[in-house]
């Protein structure tokens, strides 16, 4: 088991009293309400935050996935050599190179 930056029990119970709070307005001026709160926030706070990231952690594996049958799918672009035509230049930095969409005709 991994040691957590926060107390789940904490993070838990100023989630439920938020959520008591919202029903119940003038809870939150409670003066027991506004401790539990002070003392419980960072522990939230780092529950929420882990929450969030596993959730970005996902969509980062899903979308490569994504990408990698995209690239499957995707058409590989077609890519010519020319011989080199005995110039000082070609001879140097070989023949003509071309790449063409597969769509396209030569």
């Amino acid at each position: 088991m991994t040691t957590k930056a926060y107390r789940l029990w904490a993070a838990l119970l100023y989630e439920l009293m938020r959520l008591i709070c919202e029903e119940r307005h003038s809870l939150r001026n409670s003066w027991w309400v506004k401790a539990l709160f002070k003392q419980t926030r960072p522990d939230w706070v780092e529950w929420k935050t882990e929450l969030a990231m596993r959730d970005v952690e996902q969509q980062i594996v899903e979308l490569h996935q994504l990408w990698d049958q995209q690239q499957l799918n995707a058409q590989q672009p077609v890519i010519t050599e020319a011989a080199a035509d005995g110039s000082n230049a070609q001879q140097l930095l070989g023949g003509e190179l071309r790449a063409r969409a597969p769509w396209i005709s030569e």
